[in-house]
């Protein structure tokens, strides 16, 4: 609570700061704090952590900071019993490390009984502010002082290497076949003079994302304006969200204000771009498109192209028979790390002319994590592009 009131709201160095210790029954845990702060207050916020960590050992506590910190854990003491499965899961955490059948019954007791000295006492031995170890994430060109005021500095290198692809060695007669893919591919969708002359596509959709098998639904809108701007609207349960692409620079705006996008998710919607059917058609020359071999995609015979555009490559698969696309397989990386997605597109529908698909699923090592449905598609509708003056 000293953390939250005097760094928080006394000096307003972070909307985020808390203290966590750790209790492990077979060793030691770690004590640490942690706060978020903006790039341009990271030393004064970090002096100010390891200040309330020396002073927790150099004087008592107030006889209100220890009330106020005995009664929060005491009034929670209740919900250790509030469900079955929890009390046999720790029962058994008992019996198996050797700790008395007992023990929450005596920490409580315990708990009781700590005095003020008993606070000074213990943070004296197990707290040792000179001898912390600092974890800062950020940019260090913004911050407020050099990290070496407070120590041996040790850059530690966070880059998420991209998966490696082996892709084989490109002939000049798969580069024509390819291209003639391609070709027939457009004629599929609704003919390539239609396409190539489309000045933009907006969808009203409806998207399900999967997460740890909790299903969370989303609904949005999304115009692409041919060749490079992007701009979608999302709801979610904090509010609209909107996402910006205009040529290489990507932002985003939400409740909170309007900020650069995140390094991965800018190159994520670059690359996403990069796979539009619509956009490989009108710029075929700008892609290097070779044809590999007849596959079997999402249980369909189907003809495999490895596609390369500003050094980003992904597979797209047409159908043997009618040459609309299947789906595509590319690399990325999620917040896990890298991985490898799969779409598989279903559904086509010919609006105007041309045929777009209004069903695509996502999976993740054969774990399915989105669904997509489309439930209007328009071209060549009024787009006023004010909207990409921030």
């Amino acid at each position: 609570s000293r953390l939250f009131t005097r760094i928080r709201s006394d000096q307003g160095l972070a909307y985020q700061v808390y203290g966590v210790y750790q209790t492990k029954y077979q060793y030691p845990g770690i004590f640490g704090v942690m706060c978020r702060t903006k790039s341009e207050t990271t030393v004064e916020a970090i002096k100010a952590m390891e200040k309330e960590l020396k002073l927790i050992t150099e004087e008592l506590v107030t006889d209100d900071e220890l009330k106020i910190a005995k009664e929060g854990w005491l009034n929670s003491f209740v919900f250790n019993f509030d469900e079955m499965d929890e009390i046999m899961a720790r029962l058994i955490t008992y019996t198996f490390n050797d700790y008395p059948i007992d023990f929450l019954q005596k920490t409580k007791e315990g708990i009781e009984k700590v005095t003020k000295d008993d606070v000074l006492r213990v943070a004296k031995k197990y707290l040792h502010p000179e001898d912390v170890h600092i974890l800062v994430v950020g940019n260090p060109e913004n911050f407020d002082s050099d990290l070496s005021v407070l120590g041996t500095v040790n850059e530690i290198d966070i880059t998420i290497p991209q998966p490696a692809q082996n892709l084989p060695e490109s002939t000049e007669e798969n580069l024509v076949k390819g291209r003639e893919l391609v070709e027939k591919m457009a004629e599929a969708l609704g003919g390539k003079e239609e396409l190539t002359s489309l000045k933009n596509t907006s969808v009203k959709l409806n998207m399900t994302q999967i997460i740890a098998g909790n299903e969370m639904v989303i609904n949005g809108n999304s115009s692409f304006i041919y060749p490079d701007k992007l701009y979608t609207v999302i709801e979610t349960p904090q509010g609209e969200m909107k996402f910006y692409v205009s040529g290489n620079d990507v932002w985003l705006s939400s409740t909170q204000g309007t900020m650069p996008a995140p390094e991965q998710m800018k190159i994520n919607m670059l690359n996403g771009r990069i796979r539009d059917q619509v956009l490989l058609i009108k710029n075929i020359d700008l892609y290097n498109v070779q044809y590999t071999a007849e596959t079997i995609f999402n249980e369909n015979p189907a003809q495999e192209l490895i596609i390369t555009k500003d050094n980003y490559t992904f597979y797209l698969y047409l159908d043997k028979k009618t040459f609309l696309p299947l789906g595509v397989k590319y690399n990325t990386v999620m917040g896990e790390g890298p991985t490898e997605i799969v779409e598989y597109y279903s559904d086509y529908r010919e609006i105007n002319g041309i045929k777009r698909p209004f069903k695509s699923s996502s999976f993740d090592k054969k774990q399915k994590i989105a669904e997509v449905t489309l439930l209007d598609v328009k071209f060549d509708i009024d787009i006023d592009l004010s909207i990409f003056n921030k």
